[in-house]
């Protein structure tokens, strides 16, 4: 009996342990047709068009509140005494109208400034040598002011300038630098055995700007006029007779344009006559202080000037270089202010 028990307890065991078998799952796929395919691809399009929408009102109010935030703080600062930033040309403008000897600038403005920042470096350094050599403190203190102020008025100057230049200016501008460059290159190879003819070219070379395009055109086509029996290559009375017209359109052109922006030119002048004076001031102390350092002594010297002195070292070399012929040389005119 206990073995039949046992037995069939065994058994019950057994049937516990074995796994029940597991009932099929059923998986539905849903398989959309084309139209539930194409409304589907509709609806994400405009739930995105829509997200994109909602992020640019956010940015949009974004930018509203920081734009808001910054003219908070401005109102602020105003009542709380801060004056909004005076710039060099405001601050300087009363000094500038009170000038009375003013003149045309003779380099380029930004050649004028770029030897301005050189100078205000250099003084920096030999601050203590300029002064004891008696150089008024306040027109060292000041070249930092005067060179901003001419950068602000050139600055206002050209950008009133590019308002106002017309097609037919730009056409005959770009007409006067071809025509003198041709002309140039037909008088060097006309004038190759004549020194002073070539240091006559030499010096109508210098300079830049309209003024000085219309004066170098005024003064080729008198000279081509004069010279005109060693033009072998082109028409000399041609060309002469071309380049004062052009002289003549261009010049009325830049002259009618110009009556439309006297104020702001008038300020520029008057800033680089303000810089200019303290340059002279701050490089004759340089040039007495500084005489027996010769190093020191390069950094108060124009850079145009030296540029110009090298320019007749070699057109003197070039001219021993060439046989002297006999022959009427160009009358040579005074150099020419640099404008545009």
């Amino acid at each position: 009996m206990a073995g039949k028990k046992k037995s069939g307890g065994a058994r019950a065991n057994k049937a516990k342990e074995e796994p029940k078998p597991s009932r099929p799952v059923s998986v539905v796929i849903e398989v959309k047709g084309p139209k539930e395919a194409k409304k589907a691809a509709r609806a994400a399009k405009v739930d995105k068009v829509a997200k994109a929408a909602k992020a640019a009102k956010a940015a949009k109010v974004d930018k509203a509140a920081k734009k808001a935030s910054k003219a908070s703080k401005a109102a602020k600062a105003s009542k709380a005494g801060k004056a909004p930033k005076v710039t060099a040309l405001q601050k300087n403008r009363a000094a500038l109208l009170s000038l009375r000897d003013i003149a045309s600038p003779q380099i380029p403005i930004d050649r004028l400034i770029g030897e301005g920042r050189v100078l205000l470096k250099a003084s920096r350094k030999d601050r203590k040598a300029l002064l004891k050599v008696g150089l008024d403190p306040a027109v060292l203190e000041g070249l930092d002011g005067r060179i901003e102020t001419l950068a602000e008025a050139q600055a206002r100057y050209q950008a009133e300038t590019r308002k106002t230049r017309g097609r037919e200016e730009l056409e005959k501008e770009r007409e006067a630098y071809m025509l003198r460059a041709d002309m140039l290159a037909d008088a060097r190879w006309a004038f190759r055995n004549e020194a002073g003819l070539l240091d006559a070219l030499a010096r109508i070379q210098e300079g830049e700007g309209l003024d000085d395009l219309v004066q170098d055109l005024r003064d080729l086509a008198a000279l081509f006029h004069a010279q005109r029996h060693l033009f072998a290559a082109v028409d000399a009375e041609a060309l002469a007779e071309r380049a004062q017209d052009v002289a003549i359109s261009l010049g009325d052109l830049v002259a009618t344009r110009r009556e439309e922006t006297t104020d702001e030119k008038d300020l520029r002048d008057r800033a680089a006559s303000w810089l200019k004076d303290a340059m002279s001031d701050i490089r004759a102390a340089g040039q007495y202080a500084l005489r027996k350092d010769p190093a020191r002594l390069a950094l108060y010297a124009s850079v145009d000037v030296r540029r110009k002195n090298g320019r007749s070292k070699q057109t003197r070399s070039r001219s021993k270089a060439a046989p002297a012929k006999a022959g009427p040389a160009a009358p040579s005119g005074p150099s020419k202010p640099q404008n545009t």
